[in-house]
């Protein structure tokens, strides 16, 4: 198997990048070599027997590992240097730093020479524990570590056991011609007080001859460490004390960035192979422009590259299918190269998705609201950067800025599973199908199977895979997929969902049509639209509107199987004599159904729409008659029917829904399918005359039912009188007057 090969297969096995550095040169892909080798070279050419101190500053994650790597593998083939690396990490207190100092040194002398070697490994190992018991301030005040003896303090002191000992080394080291080149790392993820530590241990080794340092860290954090530990009154102090220790500060070449962006492009191209998922051209497309326009300012670090693909590797795989890819690794974008914004995102839901009403009415509040959070999820970002990421917000949000959209983009959006959808915002961030939510891949599933299954399976299928709390969803995503079902599986679908009515939840709501009631209803009618026009199409709408359960499903079936009179022909789902004829069988089932009892007591929530297709289709002296026998059995029933044809209102403070005032709408719906007359009638045998004397002030001080009837009353009162002036004006006109 060749290299490249295994490489492939170590991705495949595991898709997240490895955030190591680079030893190898040939794999420099952010001119590191050049600068690395030049710094070794100029080491190694050295004749000055004299200590030097080079410090290499960049940021995290800017390359500062791969520099020492290349500088240490430069210096591995020059016979006169011996490169030590040295990691401060390892320990926590000043002793063991000291102690493990002077033993690495030795060790590494030991491996590399041959000549004397024992000697000047114990000279240097005496040197370090002799130096142990002294901590020295980095002003060079001398204090004894705790729990160190006078003894060993005494020894300590004592100046010229220490040049001794230090003379020795330095003239081995110059017999020998050798120079130790010691390299370290990571000096700024120490905390204050090791920070401190190495500093002094630095200092009181640098006047070594024949050494030299290599010191890798982010001079800022460093310096702050320092300034904030010794002297708070000198804004500069840090800085004035790193001045002092590094003679050669060089700060690492900044990444080119089209190298980054190769490298970042690679490692997304990766996790989206390794995630099966195929993004189509336009997608490819969308995704390069917005990470260029909103996320490329900040690829600053291959390592921040790697976090990013490392990220996409975890995310996408178990979204896949769920939600939007490119939303999706936009939005992880965000997660790693603005992490305050993506918190601020994921924490003001409402503010960022916004609502279809914004469209109608400007909110004020919410405008408010949202200028009032992005300062500080954009803190600490330049305005180039700002304005990157609200490019970024435009996209992923488009109601988050000031355009306007209303209702229709909202199915829009679901359908293509955008962040920006109220029922898929939270998946982005849970990664994960929300509790009361149902998997877009089940439903996938399901769709597939219906060729395989019969209308029994299908029922049972839909009735494990919805439940109360996501049927808005299960609808939605079926709703989804309505135009491109072909024609028997619309039919096997279509019939499936009719009789399963009664399981879609209808709440009362101000926007009735957004129900999954509603919802079902439409998306069983409009599948008839993928069956062929002619015998086929009718019988499937028969099926759904004759055998349709419960029965004012059926009718909400028939609501939108209808067409308006100025659709165009191509836009229908029936002809019109199709369509009447249908609604006249229709209203044959609801007068059947009526039979079983008075429908404003069986079926009040429906009795209003039973009764006026039965009306309209059929016959109103049939409905007139039905209504007035069922008040004659009993007369309280005319208040039953009365309240049945009471409105739904809605509070202004807690939202909540509650029958409203009888007006002129419900009194012409009443007139339509019985004559006022009949009830009248039937209500003065409730309240006796005291009826014909009512009007709408008498009727604000009584009990709900009396007070509907009274309007009734008042209503019917002035429409007689109208009726009647109606009738003397046309009498005067035929008589000339």
């Amino acid at each position: 198997m060749t290299d490249s090969n295994k490489i492939e297969e170590s991705q495949q096995s595991d898709p997240y990048v490895p955030d190591g550095a680079v030893s190898d040169p040939r794999l420099d892909r952010f001119r590191r070599w050049p600068f690395a080798q030049r710094i070794a070279q100029t080491i190694a050419a050295r004749t000055d027997p004299s200590c030097i101190v080079i410090g290499v500053y960049g940021a995290w994650g800017e390359g500062k590992t791969t520099v020492l790597n290349f500088i240490q593998h430069e210096l591995r083939d020059s016979p006169t240097i011996v490169p030590v690396k040295f990691n401060p990490w390892r320990f926590g207190d000043e002793a063991t730093l000291l102690r493990s100092f002077f033993k690495t040194l030795a060790d590494a002398l030991r491996k590399s020479l041959s000549t004397k070697v024992e000697a000047v490994g114990e000279w240097l190992e005496q040197y370090g524990s002799i130096l142990t018991p002294i901590s020295l301030t980095l002003g060079g005040i001398v204090d004894v570590s705790p729990g160190e003896s006078i003894k060993q303090f005494g020894k300590a002191l004592s100046s010229v056991e220490l040049d001794a000992l230090k003379g020795r080394i330095e003239k081995f080291l110059g017999d020998a011609k050798t120079r130790v080149v010691i390299l370290m790392d990571d000096i700024d993820r120490l905390d204050k007080t090791e920070i401190n530590n190495v500093f002094k241990l630095i200092k009181l080794t640098a006047d070594f001859s024949y050494t030299a340092y290599v010191l890798a860290f982010d001079n800022r954090m460093v310096a702050a460490a320092l300034r904030e530990k010794y002297v708070a009154a000198e804004s500069d102090a840090g800085e004035s004390f790193l001045d002092k220790i590094i003679q050669v500060p060089l700060h690492l070449p900044k990444a080119d960035t089209i190298a980054l962006r190769k490298l970042c492009f690679e490692g997304v191209d990766q996790a989206v192979r390794t995630s099966s998922i195929s993004l189509t051209q336009e997608q490819v497309d969308r995704f390069v422009n917005h990470f260029i326009q909103g996320l490329e300012i900040r690829l600053q670090t291959p390592r921040i590259a790697k976090r990013y693909s490392n990220a996409l590797s975890f995310a996408l795989p178990i979204l896949k299918d769920e939600v939007d890819s490119i939303d999706l690794m936009l939005i992880e974008g965000i997660r790693v190269f603005y992490p305050k914004l993506y918190t601020t995102i994921r924490e003001n839901r409402e503010l960022f998705l916004g609502s279809s009403s914004d469209y109608l009415h400007r909110n004020d509040d919410a405008e408010k609201n949202k200028q009032a959070i992005l300062p500080s999820a954009l803190a600490g970002l330049t305005t180039k950067e700002s304005e990157a990421a609200k490019s970024l917000l435009s996209e992923l949000f488009p109601r988050f800025g000031r355009m306007r959209y209303g209702s229709d983009w909202e199915e829009q959006w679901a359908k293509q599973k955008r962040l920006t959808s109220k029922y898929y915002f939270d998946r982005f961030f849970s990664y994960a199908v929300p509790e009361g939510d149902v998997s877009d891949a089940a439903i996938e599933d399901f769709l597939t199977q219906l060729p395989k299954h019969d209308l029994q399976d299908i029922q049972t299928s839909i009735s494990q895979l919805m439940t109360s709390r996501n049927a808005d969803n299960f609808v939605l995503k079926l709703r989804g997929h309505e135009n491109d079902l072909p024609a028997e599986e619309s039919k096997k679908l279509g019939t499936a969902v009719s009789l399963l009515g009664e399981l879609f939840p209808n709440p009362e709501t101000l926007f009735s049509p957004t129900t999954p009631f509603s919802q079902a209803a439409i998306l069983v009618a409009r599948l008839a639209k993928n069956i062929p026009v002619g015998n086929e199409r009718v019988s499937y709408v028969e099926k759904i509107v004759l055998e349709g359960k419960p029965l004012a499903f059926s009718i909400e079936i028939m609501r939108w199987l209808r067409s308006g009179k100025d659709t165009p022909e191509v836009d229908r789902k029936l002809t019109e004599e199709e369509e009447n004829a249908l609604s006249r069988r229709l209203a044959e089932r609801i007068k059947t159904v009526a039979n079983e009892g008075p429908t404003y007591i069986l079926h009040p929530k429906d009795s209003v729409a039973m009764l006026s297709i039965w009306a309209h289709w059929l016959s109103r002296d049939e409905t007139s008659k039905y209504l007035s026998d069922s008040f004659s059995e009993n007369s309280q029933n005319v208040l039953a029917f009365l309240k049945a044809y009471l409105p739904t209102a809605w509070g202004m403070d807690s939202g909540l829904p509650h029958k409203g005032e009888f007006m002129r709408e419900q009194y012409d719906s009443i007139e339509r399918v019985v004559d006022p007359e009949v009830v009248l009638s039937h209500l003065r045998s409730v309240f006796g005359e005291e009826i014909d004397h009512a009007t709408f002030d008498t009727s604000r001080f009584e009990s709900p039912d009396k007070a509907t009837a009274f309007r009734f009353a008042s209503m019917y009162s002035q429409r007689q009188t109208r009726k009647g002036n109606c009738d003397f004006a046309a009498s005067c006109t035929t008589q000339g007057i």
